[in-house]
């Protein structure tokens, strides 16, 4: 398979320069997946443990992407953007919040959940458009893969957060990776409307309920 290693090491050198600016422990590791409290995913920033890690025994075309946005999560944190400041409720990550509900720990009001789920896709939002500059000036689209299918596969992961809300149950697999999924969604542009993600998602649900097999129940019921 084509690999642009040039291009490749030249942000990853970037990236560990910026990273130990930032005293974050920068790892790659062979594996085709790390853990991030104990769950299986493709990479992390932990802004607590000061760590950015990501897995590489994957094609360079899932990782990298991967690479470069918990890359751009860092600088959301390094700068301390309006969105990555509002993930945070009385010092609790708003992400840990959802994952203590979806495990059914805590309950929450429909106005406290859909409040938590917007500051989250609004800061990962902003962390898809910092990673798609980033792709673009390093001359990565064009190479096996496009803005175009990168946009899809954030829309896909935006719907997701929308129907793990109405479900509460977190996917079994990662949507993106469906082709019938991700044609659902737009191209153009970052999905911005909660409405529009919800409405996606429910029209689409014969395709969705793929990644949701634990639920026996149609959400447009």
């Amino acid at each position: 398979m084509f690999y642009p290693k040039k291009k490749i090491d030249r942000f990853i050198e970037e990236a560990k320069k910026q990273c130990e600016v930032n005293g974050i422990d920068f790892v790659l590791t062979d594996r085709e997946h790390v853990l991030w409290e104990g769950f299986k995913c493709a990479g992390y920033f932990h802004h607590k443990k000061k760590v950015l890690a990501v897995a590489t025994k994957n094609p360079w075309k899932v990782w990298l992407p991967t690479l470069i946005h918990e890359f751009c999560h860092m600088k959301q944190w390094e700068l301390e953007t309006t969105s990555w400041v509002e993930c945070f409720e009385g010092g609790k990550d708003v992400n840990d919040i959802i994952d203590v509900w979806l495990n059914g720990d805590i309950e929450l009001d429909e106005k406290t959940l859909w409040d938590y789920i917007t500051r989250i896709l609004n800061n990962e939002r902003e962390c898809e458009a910092m990673t798609i500059g980033l792709l673009k000036s390093f001359g990565f689209f064009g190479l096996l893969f496009n803005r175009k299918s990168y946009i899809r596969s954030a829309n896909t992961y935006f719907v997701q957060w929308v129907l793990t809300g109405l479900l509460r149950e977190w996917p079994t697999d990662r949507p993106y990776k469906h082709r019938s999924i991700r044609k659902t969604v737009p191209n153009k542009d970052l999905l911005v409307s909660i409405k529009k993600m919800r409405k996606l998602g429910l029209d689409n649900w014969s395709k969705w309920k793929k990644v949701f097999p634990r639920i026996e129940r149609s959400p447009i019921a």
